[in-house]
């Protein structure tokens, strides 16, 4: 909007309940994430006992659980932006305000500036952590998996190109790739932006921009890498564009 050159579109109000949204959704993007290499990494990982087949057995009524956890603790974490959000007044950006260029996160003295901006980071790498930690032993399973079954499956990789081992876990290693240099990005910029009283709209623009592409890039690689869902895509498409059938065109001449 401030590219665009579109001022003065949000009031206090609405600069509360647009920032509020955006951070509870992209800490969702962060934890959610983890919370599913977590999951899958459970779900791979052998049987060591009926207490680990029953957590297993489990996982998929957590979810719901888990998520409406995951959303209260970031509604706690994100809480400085209701307080401290407001439209940009006389085109003066105080000190200890992170300058959205449509908006302002004014903290009033570095203090909370500083807390507010140690909690998210805390948060981002506690979690990032954790599901580096996941798809590395995601890694890990499908690899022993690969080496184990390898004999056997030899003549079906030849004739059937590479396996599912070798298709998930190159999809593994591509999302937390993506996943981990966007984070950086994001962080760097996040931390250069706490070192300072004043930010340039400029900054945190690109800081916004690199925390949203991974959100905006994941779904498609996703969809080019699961076969189900190509698989899918590919018959709805072909129902579309098939013609229709000679008894649907004489039952409705007949209709006429």
């Amino acid at each position: 909007m401030t590219v665009f050159g579109l001022r003065d579109l949000l009031d206090d109000p609405g600069c509360k309940v647009v920032i509020y949204t955006y951070r509870i959704a992209r800490a969702l993007s962060v934890c959610i994430t983890c919370m599913l290499s977590v999951f899958q990494a459970v779900t791979l990982a052998p049987a060591a006992g009926p207490r680990w087949t029953g957590l297993k057995a489990q996982l998929p009524s957590l979810v719901l659980p888990i998520s409406a956890g995951l959303w209260l603790l970031n509604m706690a974490v994100c809480i400085a932006a209701p307080f401290f959000s407001k439209a940009p007044r006389n085109g003066t950006v105080p000190a200890f305000t992170l300058n959205l260029g449509f908006c302002h996160v004014d903290f009033r003295d570095s203090l909370s500036y500083v807390v507010n901006g140690a909690a998210v980071s805390v948060r981002d790498f506690a979690f990032v952590g954790l599901m580096l930690w996941s798809s590395g032993y995601i890694l890990l399973v499908l690899h022993r998996h690969s080496r184990r079954a390898g004999r056997i499956q030899s003549s079906a990789r030849r004739s059937g190109g590479d396996a599912a081992e070798t298709r998930a876990a190159r999809t593994v290693v591509t999302l937390v790739t993506l996943y981990a240099v966007f984070f950086g990005i994001d962080n760097v910029i996040w931390i250069y932006m706490l070192t300072v009283a004043k930010v340039s709209p400029v900054v945190a623009d690109m800081r916004v921009f690199f925390s949203s592409c991974y959100a905006s890039l994941s779904p498609f690689l996703v969809l080019t890498s699961n076969t189900k869902i190509k698989a899918r895509m590919s018959c709805a498409a072909a129902s579309e564009n098939q013609p229709p059938s000679s008894s649907n065109t004489e039952d409705s001449t007949d209709k006429v």
